[in-house]
């Protein structure tokens, strides 16, 4: 054999590979092009048109903290075209806006109890929705279950409380708060859910006829651990803080559920920034557009805590930090959570 019939030969045998990878690849790219044609373009994205109409009892409420993070979170959906419209609306007893208001909108939202008494008895198609409610508002709306409503109280789950109280090692430690004859399933809610996080409870019952001496000093026959919450004693902060100021003569602890209760005197408070209900609402409004299954009422998803320095250091308490406690708090809340739905 020359050397030509073995050029020839070095030839035939490079090219052959050759040609069957452009054929390959000649055949990938026909089969990619045909699949193509059957897939929807990105660009060709549905975009839904949502009217929302926003009410609050207050002046210039597109200031508030509460309606910035509901309409930031909403403004990122690029599938949404939204059309806002704020109103501030006095509460009046026996008002009704049906009159006043647009036929044309998807949603009415509401911040705080006062705009939504304004608005819970007006007809309209809208579906409505209620933001940072008390806890009698809300459990009002749960035993009544009305269709097109929608609800997030400003009212901490009972949970979160007792994974607080075992974030700061007080979970062996009896544990008092204050409830009326009325409040009977808040009151169950929270001895049921003390048993489930092995912590002592005490359920303290009070009436407008209830002394904060009395208060005081029941307090003290039991329990080292308050739990005060915002609507106790009829929301009155100067009894609130009467019963702070007599539990730290005893050497209670108290742990609130508003900032509001922290400058009263509350040593520890765990409670929810209107911006993180903002968010809540907003993720709310998404899941009833795409018709996910979703709890029409709903406690705050995410909260914060602070504390109070100087009551720490009066209680002889060791001062974790705020950040620290935070996040032993969820963790605590979630290994409860999961147990629940493992049952």
């Amino acid at each position: 054999m020359n050397i030509e019939q073995l050029k020839a030969i070095h030839f035939r045998a490079t090219i052959k590979p050759f040609g069957v990878l452009v054929a390959g690849l000649l055949m990938f790219n026909s089969l990619m092009l045909a699949a193509s044609e059957d897939l929807p373009s990105l660009d060709n994205t549905v975009t839904k048109s949502v009217s929302l109409l926003w009410i609050a009892p207050y002046q210039k409420p597109e200031r508030a903290p509460i309606y910035q993070a509901f309409k930031s979170i909403l403004n990122s959906d690029s599938q949404l075209a939204l059309n806002f419209e704020i109103r501030y609306q006095p509460f009046v007893i026996g008002q009704d806006l049906s009159s006043q208001l647009n036929s044309s909108y998807d949603f009415i939202i509401t911040a705080g109890d006062h705009a939504w008494l304004s608005l819970k008895d007006t007809s309209v198609s809208a579906k409505k929705i209620g933001l940072m409610l008390s806890e009698p508002l809300f459990r009002e709306l749960t035993i009544q279950n009305p269709e097109q409503v929608y609800a997030i109280s400003s009212q901490q789950p009972a949970q979160r409380f007792f994974a607080l109280i075992q974030a700061m090692n007080f979970y062996q430690t009896q544990t008092a708060s204050f409830f009326t004859k009325q409040q009977i399933e808040q009151k169950l809610l929270f001895e049921n859910t003390a048993r489930t996080f092995d912590v002592p409870f005490m359920a303290m019952e009070h009436s407008s006829k209830t002394s904060i001496l009395e208060a005081s000093n029941s307090i003290d026959a039991c329990c080292r651990v308050l739990l005060v919450k915002s609507q106790d004693f009829g929301a009155s902060l100067a009894k609130q803080k009467a019963l702070m100021m007599n539990s730290y003569k005893n050497k209670i602890i108290v742990i609130g559920d508003s900032r509001t209760l922290l400058k009263q005197g509350a040593m520890v408070v765990l409670f929810s920034q209107p911006h993180q209900i903002g968010q809540q609402a907003a993720e709310m409004v998404r899941d009833i557009l795409t018709k996910k299954n979703l709890k029409p009422f709903q406690e705050p998803n995410n909260f914060m805590i602070d504390s109070n320095n100087y009551i720490s250091q009066l209680m002889g308490y060791d001062k974790e930090s705020v950040g620290s406690l935070t996040r032993k708090t969820k963790l605590i809340e979630n290994i409860y959570s999961t147990k629940d739905q493992d049952l």
